[in-house]
């Protein structure tokens, strides 16, 4: 547990995750929120790691970038926490970029000046440019025909998709059992006919043979 006395921030698939130790006190877990700067501008899609040069040289100790809570696409602009006020100060006059583009550094409560599309003051979200970028397609297999047919392919039966897609295959499960036990039906009544007819002939025969007396009664009739 000493390694989180001074590591306040791991790396998790690309994101930052604040760590704490269970036993710090209230005011302890309070002096790791007092130091705040907002780090704004980042270019779409950016996440923590991204910024670890940056981190690493205004001595940050963590790097938070929220999440849109309607799109839950990472905002343009990160949280960055300092171990002390001088080191705020500090990192404050540093100018930073990211991908050749500038980033601007901000207190927190001015978040609210900022447009949540690029991060920049002074901007709204119906005239910044970076909210008419084209965006990436939330499926990639929805814009290709041959990748749809190959993931309808493999849907459950019960699927809806199996209802509504021209690529998925029709259910000819119920027609494939009916003529199944049609044949099936046919073929022993093919083999079962003869044998019917043979006995019926036979039980026919036995019911109207006409009588034939026996030699005894034909001599006594003599």
């Amino acid at each position: 547990m000493e390694q989180f006395e001074n590591t306040w921030a791991v790396l998790c698939t690309g994101h930052c995750l604040r760590v704490c130790p269970a036993f710090h006190s209230s005011d302890q877990r309070a002096i790791r929120r007092a130091h705040v700067a907002l780090l704004a501008g980042l270019p779409r899609g950016s996440v923590a790691a991204d910024l670890s040069e940056i981190a690493e040289e205004v001595s940050a100790k963590s790097v938070n970038i929220p999440f849109s809570y309607n799109s839950y696409n990472p905002k343009p602009y990160a949280y960055v926490h300092f171990s002390s006020a001088a080191t705020k100060e500090s990192a404050m006059g540093i100018t930073c970029a990211l991908k050749s583009i500038g980033l601007t550094w901000h207190e927190p409560t001015e978040v609210s000046s900022l447009c949540h599309c690029c991060g920049r003051p002074g901007c709204t979200p119906d005239r910044c440019a970076s909210s008419r970028a084209p965006q990436r397609p939330s499926c990639l297999w929805s814009s290709n025909d041959k990748l749809r047919e190959l993931y309808n392919k493999h849907l459950p039966p019960s699927h809806p998709a199996k209802h509504h897609n021209r690529f998925a295959r029709p259910d000819n499960s119920w027609q494939r059992s009916y003529a199944d036990a049609a044949g099936r039906r046919a073929s022993f009544r093919s083999h079962s006919c003869p044998r019917s007819s043979h006995s019926c002939s036979q039980h026919n025969n036995h019911r109207y043979r006409p009588y034939r007396p026996s030699q005894s009664e034909l001599d006594y009739d003599t």
